[in-house]
């Protein structure tokens, strides 16, 4: 049954509508949508994907791995500021159904609900939603280790 999604379905559609809405609308505004940006145009200028470039030098302070995810995104859609911003909203959205599923299969459905809508008014995930950074793909990552790691205790066959 899809009832106990319904919930979900109308969180991810607000989120969505006030992810999406304005994402576009201002310039990149501090040093690290600059520094991604310039990022993913030297990557495909030079095609050099091994590492990040920033003005014409190899920088390996940074993992290329956003880099990638953003040199296919702009591939696909142009590089603009709502499509390299879409990979931080489209994590969020990503997150938000994270915690709705997992606290709908160890906890209940108001649970759930609660949760994901408590992630989504907290200052923090909204504000890196909308911005050109790594914060809320990183923190789908580790929301998603550490179901992994509640899993494992279920199933031998997870905790490797």
């Amino acid at each position: 049954s899809l009832k106990p999604y319904l919930p979900l379905a109308i969180i991810l559609a607000f989120a969505s509508y006030f992810f999406f809405l304005k994402l576009g609308r201002n310039p990149f505004m501090d040093w690290d949508e600059c520094l991604y940006s310039q990022y993913t145009r030297e990557m495909q200028t030079a095609s050099h994907y091994i590492s990040n470039i920033w003005n014409e030098y190899i920088d390996m302070q940074k993992p290329p791995m956003y880099t990638w995810l953003l040199v296919a995104i702009s591939r696909m859609l142009g590089q603009t500021e709502f499509t390299l911003r879409s990979a931080s909203a489209l994590a969020s959205l990503g997150l938000i159904t994270a915690v709705y599923l997992f606290a709908k299969r160890y906890f209940n459905v108001l649970t759930a609900t609660l949760a994901s809508l408590i992630l989504l008014t907290g200052e923090l995930p909204v504000i890196f939603s909308l911005r050109l950074s790594t914060d809320m793909l990183f923190t789908l990552f580790i929301f998603l280790a550490f179901w992994a790691w509640v899993e494992s205790y279920k199933k031998s066959g997870w905790s490797y």
